[in-house]
């Protein structure tokens, strides 16, 4: 029988204290029936395991390979002092001894880690490692180890922030221009007091800045399961975790409590689906139906700058929100010439836990949640419609429908997009040489229909009270023509 050709170099046994489950009895007779050629040994900080994990691997003719999963601290290990109750003093590190020197260099390391290094745990540090390196191998080790915790830390920082809006010639009288050439700047973030008056040449901080800090470390993880129930289906379970880093508001132009951060937006994702091959692959539907639960989703939110003098943005964060909806995907290759795309999408969404602007308003459980329609669709064709000696000559024409949807979480009436559709074609020659051309010549929003693509709510008393609202309207109807060139 050969030999298995798996070997563990990361394991723990009772001799962790705390922390470790196998009996070297029981190891070893797992290790002999499995067929394994060597196993190695790696308790945390301690070599008490050493000499009978040896011996026992001999007895079953197993390969011994003697480690540690040292401790090491994160400046000196003969530094004591914590600030986060212990979690902060050590990372941990893998280490093999290669031959005898390594081994010797291991329990120098050991009995060093307890005599010099003890706080919390037994601890070296870089400076005992390097003087006993050699013999050893380091392995990168589990998510306490150096290595994974900064791919998994993420620190970030904004340093020196101000704001500097630029004006006329000459230092203007409270918000009247009176001149075209920008070449005075006013700090309007910082700056004490912050005013128009205060201007000066050049582009430099006139007063104070402002620092933020957020820590975007985290962990998350996927499970799930899929079944084919035959050659043509397959069912899938999945939960999911997302998450989206700190938010800075980079629209921080007025005061300082634009210039923040928002709390890192996590997501719990259920989903089960099915997806189908039809017609000997000819066609294919796919359904899934999911739900998501939000912890701090983040929006864009304004609010009334001090004095009334227009409109204030910050990132903010909805502490609960979900989503429930449905997907619909439907793809049929009619001839071997047309074949059609369609997709059909259902949502149900809703602030769970929202307050905004307490003080002149209840808003906002319940509400539907920003840009989220409760359904939306699209249907699509591609026919070609000619086969020359050259190439293909092909159409494609498409089509989106959308909900009303709303841009803040408000619901505003005023600023809300009601349903609207857009369809879309291009007509195109594809060559049928390798190295050839194609040209294309297209056209969007046929119809050419208003949207609002995005808005901002800037009018309610609240919000600014500018006797407007901000709108981003859609692309209009559009033309174009491409050329490319295959080699």
């Amino acid at each position: 029988m050969s030999h298995a050709d798996f070997v563990h170099l990361h394991l723990h046994t009772e001799y962790s204290l705390l922390d470790g489950g196998c009996r070297l009895d029981r190891l070893m007779d797992k290790a002999h029936e499995m067929n394994f050629s060597a196993l190695a040994i790696t308790d945390h900080g301690v070599l008490y395991g050493a000499i009978d994990f040896y011996q026992a691997a001999k007895e079953k003719g197993i390969k011994p390979i003697i480690g540690c999963e040292v401790y090491v601290a994160p400046n000196s290990r003969l530094e004591k002092k914590t600030s986060s109750g212990g979690r902060d003093v050590y990372n941990h590190l893998v280490l093999l001894a290669r031959d005898e020197t390594g081994y010797r260099n291991l329990v120098k390391l050991a009995t060093a880690a307890h005599l010099e290094g003890y706080y919390y745990k037994p601890r070296i540090d870089k400076e005992l490692l390097a003087a006993h390196k050699e013999g050893l191998i380091a392995l990168s080790g589990c998510l306490a180890s150096e290595i994974p915790e900064w791919i998994t830390k993420d620190q970030v920082a904004i340093r020196n922030l101000y704001a500097l809006e630029g004006g006329p010639a000459t230092p203007p009288v409270g918000y009247t221009p009176d001149g075209l050439t920008t070449a005075y700047w006013t700090q309007t973030i910082g700056a004490l007091p912050a005013t128009y008056t205060h201007y000066q040449t050049g582009v430099a901080a006139q007063g104070p800045t402002l620092s933020r800090d957020e820590d975007n470390t985290n962990v998350s993880f996927r499970a799930g399961a899929d079944w084919k129930a035959s050659d043509d289906v397959l069912a899938y379970l999945n939960f999911s975790q997302g998450y989206r880093g700190a938010a800075f508001n980079g629209q921080a132009a007025n005061f300082p409590a634009e210039a923040n951060f928002a709390a890192p937006e996590k997501l719990n994702s259920y989903e089960i689906g099915l997806k189908t091959n039809l017609w000997n692959r000819r066609g294919e539907f796919n359904v899934a139906v999911f739900h998501y639960d939000y912890r701090n989703q983040q929006f864009l939110d304004a609010f009334t700058l001090p004095g009334g003098s227009g409109s204030g943005f910050h990132t903010i964060n909805a502490p609960k929100s979900r989503v429930d909806g449905a997907e619909f995907e439907f793809r049929a290759k009619a001839t071997d010439d047309l074949e059609i795309r369609s997709a059909l999408g259902l949502l149900h969404s809703k602030y769970v836990e929202l307050t905004l602007h307490a003080g002149s308003r209840v808003c906002c459980v319940g509400n539907q949640l920003i840009q989220a329609p409760d359904y939306s669709a699209s249907l699509g064709v591609d026919w070609r419609f000619a086969r020359l000696a050259a190439g293909d000559l092909r159409l494609l024409v498409d089509g989106n429908l959308y909900a009303k949807q709303y841009f803040d979480a408000f619901n505003t009436e005023r600023l809300a997009q009601g349903a609207y559709g857009l369809a879309n074609a291009r007509v195109s020659f594809e060559s049928s040489a390798k190295r050839g051309f194609g040209a294309g010549a297209w056209i969007k929003n046929i119809a050419n229909r208003k949207y609002l693509a995005y808005g901002l709510n800037q009018n309610d008393p609240d919000t600014g009270a500018l006797g407007f609202d901000y709108g981003l309207v859609g692309e209009p109807r559009t033309y174009g023509v491409d050329l490319t060139y295959r080699f």
